[in-house]
């Protein structure tokens, strides 16, 4: 199996009598893929628009894709199969001026003796950073429980912090914990604040992200906290992925880097927190 300039691996054609179709095919596959990759997900319609095919063509191109295990199918149309999620350590290479002004802003609002439930992912990670390099000159002792392993290797010699990492079964793409283990052990706790982020931000559909496991986790973590801290660069905003994880109604504070012109009034105000310069 090759691997095609969309950075996917190329889907095996089979059954294809003429190698002209087969390329075509192939072509098409690519375009699939590429367009999932930066729309998280999009309907049959859409697709076969996109690629200039029936529907019933374009639903047996996802039928092969999801056979190779690169996209799942979802009601009215598809998304990317987990495996091609593009992981943490390509995440950790993009908007890193920004992610790294957030992570500064959201550790300097945290204050001495709190308990913190900290998210996977990029942003997450630089959080953590963050946290530790203060704590090297400041008295910031904090209890932090966290489902990421780069989280938990941040923070794991700072000093002042209790750490607690989550066990249960490891996403290798995100390098997180999820599963019923790791809920087990939230069910048991209380945390001051939970900060998080997600694939996507939107005012009607609220935070959202890609993956289910991770979704379940953010939920529940959530649910035992007493303020849900959102942090997201301005590239989140507008954008929508498959699975919901809340209201922009139940996010206490939302850090971004820009203010989105089509921010709905209500976010406004001291629930807004813009990174300055």
């Amino acid at each position: 199996m090759g691997t095609a300039r969309t950075g996917f691996p190329a889907p095996l054609s089979v059954g294809v009598p003429q190698k002209r179709d087969g390329q075509v095919k192939d072509n098409r596959h690519r375009r699939i893929l590429s367009n999932l990759s930066k729309e998280e997900a999009r309907s049959v319609s859409d697709l076969a628009t996109l690629c200039g095919v029936s529907g019933m063509t374009l639903r047996r191109d996802l039928d092969e894709l999801e056979g190779a295990g690169l996209v799942r199918r979802v009601w009215g149309g598809a998304v990317l199969s987990d495996r091609n999620d593009p992981g943490f350590l390509q995440r950790a290479t993009k908007q890193v001026d920004a992610k790294r002004k957030l992570a500064d802003l959201v550790a300097n609002m945290l204050t001495p003796r709190q308990s913190l439930f900290i998210d996977a992912g990029s942003t997450a990670a630089g959080i953590a950073k963050a946290i530790a390099t203060r704590a090297q000159t400041e008295n910031l002792p904090l209890t932090i429980t966290t489902c990421s392993i780069p989280v938990a290797s941040h923070l794991v010699a700072a000093r002042g912090i209790f750490l607690y990492q989550l066990g249960g079964e490891v996403d290798l793409v995100t390098q997180s914990v999820f599963g019923s283990p790791a809920d087990m052990q939230i069910a048991n706790m209380h945390f001051d604040v939970f900060v998080f982020s997600g694939s996507g931000l939107d005012a009607e559909n609220g935070v959202t992200n890609a993956s289910s496991s991770a979704v379940e986790l953010k939920r529940f973590a959530m649910s035992r906290a007493k303020e849900t801290w959102c942090v997201a660069d301005s590239t989140k905003w507008g954008r929508t992925s498959f699975y919901r994880i809340c209201s922009l109604d139940e996010v206490t504070r939302l850090f971004m880097d820009v203010r989105p012109s089509d921010l709905p009034p209500a976010i406004g105000g001291d629930r807004l927190i813009v990174c300055e310069g």
